[in-house]
Formats: structure tokens, sequence, C-alpha cells
């Protein structure tokens, strides 16, 4: 596989992605039993941008994009 080609695709997948600083404040609000959260999150896609609806499960944490179907699962560790 070509580096360049390798290095920018690895560049979408890390676009695609919330940052982990997010991922840790959703689950400790999670492991809390807290199931609002105090700040707007939107879609790590840039050109969508749309605010996250965000879904406390009993075993996981499902976050979702209504406009570009963007959707992350967080299991509970």
């Amino acid at each position: 596989m070509d580096p360049e080609n390798r290095e920018r695709s690895e560049l979408y997948w890390e676009k695609r992605r919330l940052s982990e600083n997010i991922i840790q404040k959703i689950v400790e609000r999670f492991e809390t039993g807290q199931d609002t959260m105090p700040d707007l999150i939107t879609c790590p896609i840039q050109s969508c941008r749309y605010p996250l609806r965000v879904e406390f499960l009993t075993d996981r944490i499902e976050l979702s994009c209504t406009n570009c179907e963007f959707r992350q699962t967080i299991k509970k560790e």
C-alpha cells in the first residue's frame, strides 16, 4: 500500500471519530448515573457538525447523528 494513501486513510478514519476527551467525559457521566450532558456534542464529520443524540443504555452508550447517519457505540468497560 502506498504510504501517502495510507496516511490519508488514517486521517480520514480519525476525522470520523470523536476525540478521546469527549469519550472520556461521556463515560464518566455514564458511570456516575447522570443521563444528561452539560455541553452540546457535535458530529465529528467536519461537513456536518449537527448535534449528536446520546443514548445511555444499560451496557453501552450510543451516539448518532440524524443528519449524516454517523454512529458510534461506546461499550461499558
